[in-house]
């Protein structure tokens, strides 16, 4: 049961529609300059020397390699978040190897990046 003229006590803005002004400052992104900046850093390719993915990438390029359990007890993760890690190094671009050590446990080593000599 719909009461007659509800409705007329709303009024409407007739004019809905933004200025050509906030249309281009709200399509902008916000972290248009932060983008720039990061993008000219040497070396952003590489993980900063603090983080735990730094320490892993680290104990795979040693000529020796690395164990999961050895990457678990020095970053303290368990053995699948080692494995999921490596998976994502892999999935970054970089060679992942497995070999067995004396002992016939399995040992990880990541290729090293080369890097063209400048001319």
């Amino acid at each position: 049961m719909a009461l007659e003229g509800a409705s007329e006590g709303i009024e409407l803005s007739k004019n809905s529609t933004l200025s050509p002004e906030s249309q281009v400052a709200q399509s902008k992104p916000q972290s248009d300059s932060a983008e720039l900046a990061t993008a000219t850093v040497p070396g952003a390719d590489r993980p900063r020397s603090s983080t735990k993915r730094a320490a892993l990438i680290g104990m795979l390029e040693r000529p020796e390699g690395a164990s999961v359990a050895e990457i678990g007890q020095r970053l303290g993760w368990l053995p699948h978040t080692v494995r999921a890690a490596m998976t994502g190094l892999r999935h970054a671009g970089r060679e992942v190897t497995r070999s067995k050590d004396a002992t016939g446990q399995s040992v990880y080593r990541l290729a090293r990046v080369e890097t063209a000599p400048d001319r």
